[in-house]
Formats: C-alpha cells, structure tokens, sequence
C-alpha cells in the first residue's frame, strides 16, 4: 500500500469484470457499489479534506466511481465475439477510469500532499501510474492465465 493510498494486487477488480460478464449490466454495477463500500470500510484513508464537498469528493473519485464503472463492461460483450478480447478491454476500460478518477482526486483534495515546487498534475498523474499499470499488467496475465485455463478444463464449455 502506498502512503496516500493506492495498492499493487494481483488482480482485485478481475472478481468484478467476471462477476459482470456472466450476471450482466445491474448485476455488475451493483457488485461495483457493493465492492466500493467494502473498500471504503476496510481501507478508507482519510483524507485532507477541508470541506464536507472535498471529503465527498474523495469518496465518489476513489471509491464509489471507478467500482461502480466496472459494472459498465458488460457493455463490451455485443462488441467483441472473442472473450479474451471482451476481458481485455474491460481491464483496460476498468484501468482506466480508475487512472483518471484517481488522478482527478489527486488534484483535487489530495494536492496538499505535494512538494511545493511539483506541478500537482504530474505529480498526481505520476503518482497514480506508479500501481495503476503494474495494476493493470497483473490483471492481464492473470486474466489471460484463469480464461486458459477454463478453456481447457471446459473444453465443451462455450463462455
């Protein structure tokens, strides 16, 4: 865990894109919300908010949204015939809007955090990317590793 929030795991938002590709869109945004809560429970840092608004902002930039948004790829299931394209561009999707709500943030209540002579949207975007796409990349091979192996042990299995 990094000191003003933000995690490398192997993996945490596949449960949700999974969760959503097979029980569909309201499923997956209700899991989204249900999961964003359960982060802000277990790993809710507080932060430098002045006003009650910054406080909310917080909540709404680094939790609620990017989980909530997941719930959205189920929306990529008309557009790619093949699951391993359908899962990558839900990891990419999922990334990226965790990237810029997460950055927004940065910017937005946690730009007191900043050396005085940082640009605070370098520093946030910066910040970010440092476990966003280690993130991103681990989610991709374990992805990639689970969908092979279903396939393989499900041959007669259709996803």
């Amino acid at each position: 865990m990094l000191p003003l929030g933000g995690s490398i795991t192997l993996g945490k938002l596949l449960p949700i894109i999974f969760f959503t590709y097979f029980y569909g869109l309201k499923s997956g945004i209700f899991a989204g919300i249900v999961y964003s809560f359960l982060q802000i429970i277990i790993f809710f840092h507080i932060p430098p908010a002045k006003t009650a608004f910054s406080f909310l902002t917080v909540i709404l930039l680094d939790y609620v949204l990017p989980y909530l948004f997941i719930g959205l790829t189920h929306i990529f299931k008309n557009y790619f015939s093949s699951i391993k394209k359908y899962f990558t561009a839900s990891i990419l999707f999922s990334y990226g809007i965790r990237f810029i709500s997460s950055t927004t943030s940065g910017v937005l209540v946690w730009g007191a955090y900043v050396p005085n002579k940082c640009n605070v949207w370098i520093y946030s975007i910066c910040y970010n990317l440092i476990y966003i796409i280690p993130e991103m990349l681990i989610s991709l091979v374990v992805c990639n590793i689970l969908l092979n192996f279903f396939t393989l042990k499900n041959a007669n299995h259709t996803f």
